[in-house]
């Protein structure tokens, strides 16, 4: 089901070689428009694809933009909140729980955000999922990985490559794996 406000422009905007798959019972709450597929090389046919299982919500609150080879999955019961930004080229993010990010977010190529392992492991108090917040005017490098249960701050920086597994505090540099803070109190542009 499509909810669309008519404040500003929205709408989904789904380019060639894109694939947007929803089931029945799934949602997209439409407040600004979405982009799935933009292309950097025009003729590309490199497939974009986004899929939402079944109870789950694609919430987008701000313009954001999926470039290609992207694949955006949505596990039943999932709600990923896209609050304005885009995310570049192979990104992919797995949401079963929640997974938020914030306004001018901007995600570098081949990024993974996943909530979910996939797989149960039979220990105590093991959770499958957590949710992920990441904060406004985030900044995430090449093929870094946010993995479940996560915060990130406003204004933070994750290094590329890096592996995160635990809280980043707004404004700090993080890098490694798994990602550790190596400078505090910065501002990016």
């Amino acid at each position: 089901m499509f909810e669309c406000k008519k404040k500003n422009k929205t709408g989904i905007i789904i380019l060639r070689n894109s694939i947007l798959e929803l089931q029945q019972s799934s949602k997209i709450i439409l407040n600004k428009s979405f982009v799935i597929g933009f292309k950097q090389v025009k003729k590309s046919k490199i497939e974009t694809r986004v899929q939402l299982g079944e109870n789950s919500i694609l919430e987008i609150n701000g313009g954001f933009s999926m470039y290609s080879a992207g694949f955006i999955k949505v596990i039943d019961n999932g709600h990923l909140i896209l609050n304005g930004g885009f995310i570049n080229e192979g990104v992919e993010i797995t949401c079963a729980s929640k997974i938020t990010i914030g306004e001018g977010a901007t995600i570098a190529r081949e990024v993974v955000i996943r909530d979910y392992d996939g797989h149960t492991i039979e220990i105590p108090e093991y959770k499958i999922t957590k949710p992920i917040t990441i904060g406004n005017h985030v900044w995430i490098g090449n093929r870094a990985m946010i993995l479940k249960g996560v915060t990130i701050g406003d204004g933070a920086i994750i290094g590329a490559g890096s592996i995160v597994t635990k809280d980043v505090p707004s404004g700090a540099i993080v890098a490694g794996v798994p990602a550790s803070v190596i400078k505090d109190n910065v501002k990016w542009h």
